[in-house]
């Protein structure tokens, strides 16, 4: 029984050690019978040795394209109020043109709307002018002239104090001179003769009198007729009636106007040559009851 055993334990190795024997043998056969420079050919079966297989590199990536700019927003023009003025002014214009040219019911209607469109503005324009006069007092006219009849009446009397204190004051240095001429020459003479007493009974102002040509107006019996003395002032060529001021000290001579004045017209005009920073009243009676200034 052992014998036994020990024989299938003999043949188990021997059986083991061929199997292990055999792949390299036919290992060698194979490449002896391939490689022995005998039988090598294209047409035998005989695989050639495998070349070695390039290694591939990856491909570089392409270099990316800088990103394409964002489109640039041009920037809005932006207009000049006188730019956009000039504008609207063109529209309306050329609208204008077109209805007088071409009068046709869409044309005029057409200019109808740009002209009412352009009233509206005025309308806000002359609103808000208003409104801005309300809070800036320092613009506001109405604070040195009123503008309203009484408050024009009230002015005008107070300037009429102030121009009296002004000219009673000048007249102490300086001589106002009325010079007129015969009537057939001067058709204008005898109403300023009444003028102008007028003016000396009211404002006690001392006018000096002077005739050109030696005729006297029952206003002025006693006036000064000239004997030279309106050429030596430079005066011998003015036309007549005209006023100047005269200071005898000095001999300096001021025209003050030529032809028909209106009482307050000669007292402004001495005052103004005079007292250059006084301001012009108003006329006895406005040509037209006074209104809120607008432009």
């Amino acid at each position: 029984m052992d014998n036994i055993s020990t024989l299938k334990a003999s043949l188990l190795a021997a059986t083991c050690l061929i199997a292990l024997a055999l792949p390299a043998k036919a290992e060698r056969v194979s490449d002896n019978w391939c490689n022995d420079g005998i039988q090598d050919s294209w047409h035998f079966y005989c695989d050639p040795e495998p070349e070695p297989e390039e290694e591939l590199l990856p491909e570089p990536e392409a270099a990316s394209a800088p990103p394409a700019p964002e489109p640039r927003e041009e920037p809005e023009e932006i207009l000049t109020a006188r730019e956009r003025l000039a504008i609207f002014s063109e529209r309306v214009e050329e609208a204008k043109a077109e209805a007088i040219l071409n009068p046709t019911v869409e044309n005029l209607v057409a200019y109808m709307r740009i002209q009412k469109e352009m009233i509206d503005r005025a309308e806000n324009f002359q609103k808000t002018w208003q409104l801005a006069l309300f809070g800036t007092p320092d613009l506001d006219h109405n604070t040195v002239y009123p503008l309203t009849n009484p408050g024009v009446f009230d002015y005008q009397d107070r300037q009429r104090l102030e121009r009296e204190a002004k000219l009673a004051e000048i007249s102490q240095s300086h001589v106002i001179m009325f010079v007129t001429e015969h009537p057939d020459i001067c058709y204008t003479c005898e109403t300023q003769t009444g003028i102008v007493r007028e003016l000396i009974d009211q404002h006690a102002t001392a006018v000096f009198v002077v005739s050109k040509d030696g005729y006297r107006y029952a206003a002025f019996p006693d006036a000064e007729i000239d004997r030279g003395q309106l050429e030596s002032l430079g005066l011998a060529d003015n036309p007549t009636p005209f006023f100047a001021i005269i200071e005898p000290a000095t001999g300096e001579v001021s025209q003050i106007g030529h032809g028909l004045l209106t009482r307050d017209q000669i007292l402004d005009r001495v005052l103004r040559v005079m007292e250059p920073e006084l301001i012009e009243i108003a006329s006895d009676t406005p040509d037209e009851e006074p209104t809120d200034e607008t432009p």
